[in-house]
């Protein structure tokens, strides 16, 4: 009974945190935590090992790397992003900007036709490329990039779908799968196989659910992506 479990506003834990503060259903009960040191050997804990891993803010600024003085917007790669459809078109409009926010050299974005003016409009720095009226179904883009994302507004149409297989099929190189592109590959548990290795996945709940199916609870959530990502 959840009525019976303490909902502390402030949890002290010793050495490490523990799996359960992590996990949204625990937060009303563990509250804002802190890790309490103990004198436990740290040599012997980072030896342990585990299939999680805890990303904070030191593991975090490890991952970026410094810009030199005489660096340029080409020094810093070429995004190519594919989505949006008629009605959807600001999900492009929002990847494009944060491409561009985390250091992204170059960005294009590949949109039906009917969000051109509107993302050459909000985003001016991002260059465009259009394929059909209201929905992508060509995926003929030109630009060259060194990383695609795709998904954001992309919409399920049927002719997107079959668009989207076949790039999928002809791509030699990993993806960032977000949104639609994710909702297609639920559909169709076939195109799940031409995934590229080395692409990232980054549904929210819902859309894992429709990938994996439903849990009970958070570990069994943990473990299905843990599954699904193998």
């Amino acid at each position: 009974d959840p009525q019976a479990v303490i909902q502390a506003s402030l949890t002290l834990t010793f050495q490490q945190p523990k799996l359960a503060f992590l996990l949204p259903s625990n937060s009303d009960f563990v509250g804002r935590w802190e890790i309490l040191d103990i004198g436990l050997d740290p040599d012997f804990i980072a030896g342990i090992s585990d299939c999680h891993e805890l990303v904070d803010s030191t593991l975090a600024s490890s991952l970026l790397s410094a810009r030199g003085r005489f660096t340029h917007k080409g020094s810093f790669g070429h995004s190519l992003l594919i989505g949006g459809s008629y009605g959807k078109v600001g999900a492009m409009i929002l990847a494009s900007k944060a491409a561009l926010r985390i250091g992204s050299g170059l960005v294009s974005a590949y949109v039906p036709k009917c969000g051109y003016t509107a993302l050459q409009t909000a985003v001016p720095e991002a260059m465009t490329e259009v394929d059909d009226e209201f929905y992508l179904q060509f995926f003929n883009f030109k630009t060259n990039p060194t990383a695609i994302g795709i998904g954001p507004g992309l919409g399920t149409h049927l002719k997107t779908k079959k668009g989207f297989v076949e790039f999928l099929k002809e791509l030699r190189g990993p993806l960032v799968l977000d949104a639609d592109a994710l909702n297609i590959i639920s559909e169709h548990d076939e195109i799940k196989g031409l995934i590229p290795p080395g692409s990232i996945l980054t549904p929210h709940p819902r859309e894992f659910e429709r990938l994996a199916g439903p849990w009970p609870d958070d570990y069994e959530k943990l473990k299905k992506q843990q599954d699904f990502a193998k």
